[in-house]
C-alpha cells in the first residue's frame, strides 16, 4: 500500500511537473508503453524465504509485464533527457507438509522502478522517419514484498505481513523511433536492467537474522506510444 502511495505521489508530481514548467521549456516527447521485464537471477531468489526453496538456480528467472509512463526533454538535435516510472507484479509460491500439517506461503511483490535517462538520438533514416538511439540511465527501485501463510491440520495461518525496501541500479538501453504522424511516433527499445536489493530472513522469533542479496537484474523489450510536442521535425 506504502508503494502505491508512492506510485501515485510520483505519477501526479510528474504530471504538475510538466505541467509547471510548460510555458517555461518545451517538453519534446510524453508517452505510454508496455513492456515485458524478465528478471535473471545470479543468487538467492525471492523463494529464499518460503517453505520448500529448492536453493539457487542458475537459470531461474521471473518475468512479467511491465506498463510505463514517460516525459522526455529534448537537449539540442541528437540528446534527450527521459523520466520513467513503471509497475512490476511478481508472485512467488513455496509449500511444505510434515505428517498431516500443509504449510503454503505466498509472497506477492511489487517493484516500482522510477527510472531517469541520457538519450542520444542517431541521424534519422528512411525519410526521416526512423531514429536509432541508445542511452544510459540510473534507476531507483520502490520495493514492496506481501507475505501470507496458509496452515491446515493446525493453527499458523498468517494474513499480509508486509515489507518495505527500496535501491538503486544502472541501466542502459538501446532503440528505434518511428514516425506515425505529425505528433504521434512509436518506439520499440530494450533495456538491460541492473542493481540488487537485501532481504533479510528471520525463520523464527530469537533466531539469527540472514541477509539474502537480491538481484534486480534483467532484460525488458517493449514499445512506447509517444506524443510528440514539437511536432517530428528531426
Amino acid at each position: 500500500m506504502k508503494n502505491m502511495k508512492i506510485f501515485l505521489l510520483t505519477l501526479f508530481g510528474l504530471y504538475a511537473f510538466m505541467t509547471f514548467t510548460a510555458a517555461q521549456i518545451n517538453f519534446s516527447k510524453v508517452g505510454l508503453g508496455l513492456a515485458y521485464w524478465e528478471r535473471s537471477y545470479t543468487g538467492p531468489d525471492e523463494r529464499v524465504i518460503l517453505p520448500s526453496y529448492p536453493g539457487e538456480e542458475k537459470q531461474f528467472t521471473a518475468g512479467s509485464f511491465l506498463p510505463t509512463l514517460n516525459a522526455e526533454l529534448a537537449l539540442g538535435e541528437s540528446f534527450a533527457l527521459e523520466g520513467k516510472i513503471g509497475m512490476w507484479n511478481k508472485t512467488y509460491t513455496g509449500t511444505e507438509t510434515v505428517l498431516e500439517v500443509s504449510r503454503r506461503e505466498v509472497m506477492s511483490q511489487r517493484i516500482i522502478p522510477v527510472a531517469a535517462f541520457l538519450n542520444y538520438y542517431l541521424p534519422a533514416l528512411l525519410d526521416e522517419r526512423v531514429r536509432v538511439f541508445a542511452g544510459i540511465g540510473i534507476n531507483r527501485f520502490f520495493i514492496q514484498n506481501e507475505v501470507e501463510r496458509f496452515v491446515t491440520g493446525q493453527e499458523g495461518s498468517i494474513s499480509g505481513i508486509t515489507f518495505d525496501g527500496n535501491d538503486y541500479g544502472a541501466l542502459f538501453k538501446i532503440g528505434a523511433e518511428k514516425v506515425l504522424s505529425e505528433n504521434l511516433n512509436i518506439a520499440f527499445e530494450g533495456i538491460l536492467n541492473t542493481g540488487t536489493y537485501i532481504q533479510n530472513y528471520t525463520p523464527e522469533l530469537g533466531a539469527t537474522t540472514t541477509k539474502y542479496v537480491i538481484s534486480l537484474a534483467g532484460l525488458s523489450l517493449g514499445a512506447v506510444l509517444k506524443y510528440s510536442f514539437l511536432g517530428n521535425k528531426y
